[in-house]
């Protein structure tokens, strides 16, 4: 059970940290599946690691 919440720990912490180097920009609706294609497009490949 303790691998488990560590796991948790350590995927939330590494996506607040992508989100908080790479924010959404204003205005961009996450339900926008054309305009999510758009902004993923123009991220660098560490958003992804």
């Amino acid at each position: 059970m303790g691998g488990v919440v560590v796991a948790y720990l350590a995927i939330m912490g590494s996506q607040m940290l992508s989100l908080h180097q790479n924010p959404f920009p204003e205005g961009l609706d996450p339900a926008d599946i054309e305009a999510m294609k758009a902004y993923i497009s123009t991220l660098p490949g560490s958003a992804f690691a």
